[in-house]
């Protein structure tokens, strides 16, 4: 697991506090799907933006942009 200032910790973070935007069921049932259908984890290795883009791309089209606006912005917020 990595440490809490580590790149995939503020990673998750910002996608959750973007998926917040969605409700916290909504939330929660995304990224369930997104770990489950596409591989996407956090903890068991280092995933990358353009993955998380993607899969949201995928399941959301494009609305994702939303979100992933939204991650950004969460991203250069939390510090490194």
């Amino acid at each position: 697991m990595m440490p809490k200032n580590g790149y995939n910790y503020r990673l998750k973070a910002s996608l959750e506090q973007a998926l917040s935007v969605l409700g916290d069921s909504s939330k929660q049932i995304l990224m369930f799907y997104m770990a489950e259908h596409y591989g996407i984890s956090f903890d068991d290795r280092e995933c990358s933006i353009g993955e998380i883009e993607a899969v949201l791309k995928g399941v959301l089209g494009s609305g994702s942009s939303i979100i992933t606006e939204r991650m950004y912005k969460e991203l250069q917020s939390l510090p490194e």
